[in-house]
């Protein structure tokens, strides 16, 4: 058990939750754009 909790802090400290994150929130804003769907995205900022 105190290895998968260690294991689950690494990814806390390496920022992989963030970090994957910010990456699907791009490729979904460059298929927005790609596919002409851009309003959308500006009324949810």
């Amino acid at each position: 058990m105190l290895a998968v909790l260690a294991h689950e802090l690494g990814h806390v400290h390496e920022r992989h939750g963030l970090r994957l994150l910010l990456q699907g929130s791009a490729v979904a804003l460059l298929a927005a754009w790609y596919l002409g769907d851009v309003g959308s995205w500006l009324a949810t900022a």
